[in-house]
């Protein structure tokens, strides 16, 4: 940490842009960092106002951030757009962030404030773990006032590992330390949305104040997409309501109060420090599956308990998920297959309008009931962290495998649960 001190303190001012440009001007720097690596920054100038430090998500620094950073720059928000992969020489993948020290990233948020300018760091995904590490170590490190004034994150992964079907997902440590106002931003159709309570409530837990801003209709990482792979919805979003929503949030935040100094930060758990990811169908401790009583698209209510000495496979899933279109069809298989000797599919589409999802049916016929729960009523209860979930369930009612994601149910490996659980003996009556 004194090493790292003494690198703000002596060096920031290398790291300044010694030329001033045209407001909503873009120019690339390379910023030397303390690991020694050159770190490239597009930045679309403007002469006053809080500076936007546009942090990359876990896939990589887009294209339509630099579209954008001239606008927000017209807007009076300084952009500075941040390509760590680039720099690290990192390809862009799920794990990808975790090789880029922490010090180089505080060093460069660091930079951006160097002449008093208030700090707003916009990050995506995991990136989001990389905003709240640098915003810390700056809290830590003084004696110069830190320069994050706020946070405005789309979509963050702050889970301490992959959640694992069956159980609770953890949040990180990191997550219950922010101590910085924060801009929660989450679109509707994913998992996530039925976790932006408890996401703010980890993060309120550091002392933070959170602002949340649910986007309907809308998908994570639209903001970051080819716009070849957007509905009209969010093509349209992504221009002027985009701007202005960044724009309201950080100006938002830079007035509120930002301590100076970093808020405690819990242990991480003992399970969630262990934790590995299984892959493929994971056997759980059989355990009494929850209560699920619902109508279905058919108009007839489903109550799992009526499927009692039958085996029953319960997928969760949405229309707009294309690991759940994949699926679809293999389980249509599946209940051809299996039908005859006691497997039972019920299905659970979540949050969606009845017309969206009846229409999307007509292009592709399931063979089960669709069950729907357009409040996202059985997500708690379910553990719902991704889609599409899918968990089996045994003669006797209790949940014996689950896994989050899609599987290729045609393939030996994804039926050998089902056989498994088929041969066992039917509840005596």
């Amino acid at each position: 940490m004194r090493l790292f001190r003494l690198f703000i303190l002596s060096s920031l001012a290398t790291l300044l842009f010694a030329a001033s440009l045209p407001i909503g001007a873009a120019e690339e720097r390379w910023l030397d960092m303390p690991s020694g690596v050159e770190i490239p920054v597009e930045v679309s100038s403007a002469t006053s106002g809080p500076r936007l430090v546009w942090l990359p998500s876990e896939f990589g620094t887009r294209s339509h951030p630099r579209e954008m950073a001239g606008e927000l720059a017209a807007r009076g928000l300084e952009t500075w757009i941040v390509d760590l992969h680039a720099g690290y020489f990192v390809p862009v993948g799920r794990n990808s962030l975790n090789e880029m020290p922490d010090e180089d990233i505080a060093a460069l948020v660091a930079a951006a404030g160097a002449d008093g300018r208030p700090v707003i760091l916009l990050a995506t995904g995991r990136g989001a773990q990389l905003a709240i590490r640098a915003t810390r170590m700056l809290q830590q490190a003084g004696p110069v006032e830190p320069p994050v004034r706020g946070l405005i994150l789309f979509h963050p992964y702050l889970y301490s590992s992959r959640p694992q079907a069956g159980a609770d997902a953890e949040y990180l440590a990191l997550a219950r330390a922010v101590n910085v106002p924060v801009y929660l931003i989450q679109p509707e159709l994913s998992a996530k949305f039925w976790r932006l309570d408890s996401t703010a409530a980890a993060l309120q837990e550091g002392g933070a104040e959170v602002y949340r801003h649910p986007l309907r209709g809308l998908t994570d990482g639209f903001h970051l997409r080819d716009a070849a792979d957007l509905t009209a919805e969010e093509l349209a979003f992504r221009g002027e309501k985009l701007l202005a929503l960044i724009e309201r949030a950080a100006r938002l935040l830079v007035r509120r109060p930002a301590p100076n100094r970093a808020a405690a930060l819990p242990s991480e758990t003992q399970a969630s420090a262990a934790r590995e990811p299984v892959l493929g169908l994971r056997p759980l401790e059989p355990v009494p599956a929850p209560p699920l009583n619902m109508q279905a698209l058919d108009g007839d209510t489903y109550a799992l308990e009526a499927y009692r000495g039958e085996v029953v496979l319960l997928s969760f899933w949405a229309s707009w998920c294309p690991p759940c279109v994949e699926e679809l069809p293999s389980l249509n298989r599946l209940k051809a297959d299996f039908g005859e000797r006691g497997l039972r599919i019920l299905s659970v589409d979540v949050g969606e309008p009845r017309e969206v999802v009846e229409a999307f049916l007509e292009k592709i016929p399931v063979d089960f009931p669709v069950l729907h729960d357009l409040h996202g009523e059985t997500v708690d209860d379910w553990k719902v962290y991704a889609y599409p979930t899918n968990y089996l369930i045994d003669r006797q009612g209790q949940v014996r495998y689950g896994h989050f994601g899609a599987l290729d149910w045609n393939l030996p490996s994804s039926r050998v649960a089902i056989e498994e659980l088929l041969a066992e003996p039917r509840p005596a009556p």
